[in-house]
C-alpha cells in the first residue's frame, strides 16, 4: 500500500490561514497576558525557523522539475531565466527569513522571564 502524498499547496493555505486567525485575534486593543505573548512569540519564532528548510525544499523540487524538462514557459521562452529568477528569490528570502528568525529570538528570550502580575 502506497503512501499518499500530502497536498503541500493545501497545507501552505492551512498555514496562511492560521496566522489569519492570529492576526484577526490580536487586532484592536486586547488584553494579552505576558505568558500567552511569550508562547505566541516562541510558536511564531518556530515557524519562521522552519520556513527557510521549506523555501529550500521547493527550489530543489524546482531543480528536478528543470532537470526532467517538464517546466514550459506560457509566453514560449525558454525556463532557465525565470527559474535563475525564482531560486534567487527563494535565496534571499531563505536570508530574510534567518533574520527575522534571530530578531524574533531576541524578543523570545526576555519574553520567555515574564509573568502576568
Amino acid at each position: 500500500m502506497a503512501t499518499r502524498q500530502p497536498d503541500i499547496t493545501q497545507l501552505a493555505r492551512d498555514a496562511r490561514d492560521l496566522i489569519e486567525h492570529i492576526n484577526h485575534a490580536t487586532a484592536g486593543p486586547v488584553d494579552i497576558p505576558a505568558p500567552q505573548i511569550s508562547a505566541t512569540t516562541q510558536a511564531l519564532l518556530n515557524l519562521v525557523q522552519r520556513l527557510p528548510q521549506a523555501i529550500e525544499q521547493l527550489g530543489w523540487a524546482l531543480d528536478r522539475q528543470v532537470r526532467a524538462d517538464a517546466i514550459r514557459m506560457d509566453n514560449g521562452t525558454e525556463p532557465e531565466a525565470a527559474v535563475a529568477t525564482v531560486k534567487n528569490a527563494l535565496a534571499d528570502t531563505v536570508s530574510a527569513l534567518n533574520e527575522t528568525a534571530e530578531h524574533l529570538q531576541s524578543a523570545a528570550t526576555p519574553l520567555f522571564s515574564m509573568a502576568a502580575k
